[in-house]
């Protein structure tokens, strides 16, 4: 593989994770309104699907507490 090449995946795969990060966030933002609206089971869909996004430890303890 080429230099050129090799930069260009990095560069791809580095796109791809800031796409899921910033998905993430915008699960976590949805779960977060509709927790206070005390729409817990939709809320619950947004923080699953930010943590499979993007795992993360306030997410999954914002998942418990929905539960």
């Amino acid at each position: 593989m080429t230099r050129a090449a090799a930069i260009g995946v990095v560069l791809v795969a580095s796109g791809a994770l800031a796409d899921a990060a910033s998905e993430a966030e915008l699960h976590f933002a949805l779960g977060s309104e509709l927790y206070r609206q005390r729409r817990y089971a939709a809320a619950l869909e947004h923080f699953i699907a930010s943590n499979r996004l993007v795992p993360n430890a306030n997410v999954t303890f914002n998942i418990a507490q929905t539960y």
